[in-house]
């Protein structure tokens, strides 16, 4: 659906399309597990993908914080709960239109203490991740269209000396795309992208800092199938919109192309 339509990303491109971000898991509770003395592997595999086969790429980096007043840093893993995986599928045939649900969700909850050269620290790490998404087509493919919606959401709560310290991080992923095919054989696809995240800290039960991003991006674009390139008539419309805002200031920006060149560019704060 994407690849048809290059014209939706002429001048601006999908959200974190040049700014993938890694996705972080804090290990913290199994701090005093992995230093033992012992030699231990840390791996990321892809679920579902069956063995033998290669899945997708997941070179992993573990970052590592020491204690300067500690040569060697000892504690305990006192909880590990895991949901069992839910991946569903449902796909229901049908006249005109095909349609395939899929829904999928896993939560984990970890804690562990480690003994510090400043005293006994506490952590508390739960982390969920779901996705709902329907796909709907017609015999043929004229008409394909997917409507999704993925979730992470985060809370560590770190316990020592003084009150307790938690942050939360709930983020959310969102596409609603249509690409249809005309009986003239003109190729349209519309698409609604959309990163969205909270994120506080508190100490206690007092809010220390927060942020909301919501970055949107809107594009209509189409060309007609089947004809010499200078009969294509490629046309694309796209929108973005960046908000960022929370306890360290604002940023707003909104963004407007027709036909690859900019006719919009407006700071809201």
């Amino acid at each position: 659906m994407l690849s048809a339509n290059p014209s939706l990303w002429y001048v601006v491109p999908a959200p974190r399309a040049f700014d993938v971000k890694p996705v972080e898991y804090d290990l913290t509770p199994y701090a005093a597990l992995l230093n033992d003395g012992r030699p231990h592997q840390v791996e990321v595999a892809v679920a579902g993908v069956p063995a033998g086969q290669d899945g997708w790429s997941t070179p992993t980096n573990l970052l590592i914080w020491q204690d300067r007043g500690s040569k060697v840093v000892t504690g305990g893993l006192t909880r590990h709960e895991e949901s069992t995986p839910v991946d569903s599928t449902t796909y229901q045939p049908g006249s005109p239109e095909l349609r395939l649900d899929a829904r999928s969700e896993h939560r984990l909850t970890t804690a562990g203490y480690l003994d510090t050269s400043h005293g006994r620290v506490t952590t508390t790490v739960t982390r969920s991740v779901s996705a709902d998404s329907v796909h709907r087509w017609t015999e043929g493919e004229n008409n394909d269209a997917l409507k999704g919606s993925w979730r992470d959401d985060q809370s560590v709560t770190t316990s020592g000396r003084g009150p307790s310290v938690t942050a939360r991080d709930n983020r959310t992923y969102t596409m609603d795309g249509t690409t249809t095919i005309g009986a003239d054989g003109r190729l349209r696809t519309a698409i609604t992208l959309g990163d969205r995240a909270d994120s506080i800290t508190l100490r206690g039960a007092r809010p220390t800092a927060f942020s909301h991003l919501d970055d949107t991006y809107r594009g209509d674009a189409s060309w007609t199938m089947n004809v010499p390139r200078e009969q294509r008539h490629a046309t694309g419309t796209s929108a973005e919109r960046y908000r960022l805002y929370g306890s360290d200031g604002c940023y707003d920006r909104s963004l407007k192309t027709v036909q690859g060149t900019l006719t919009e560019d407006v700071r809201h704060c």
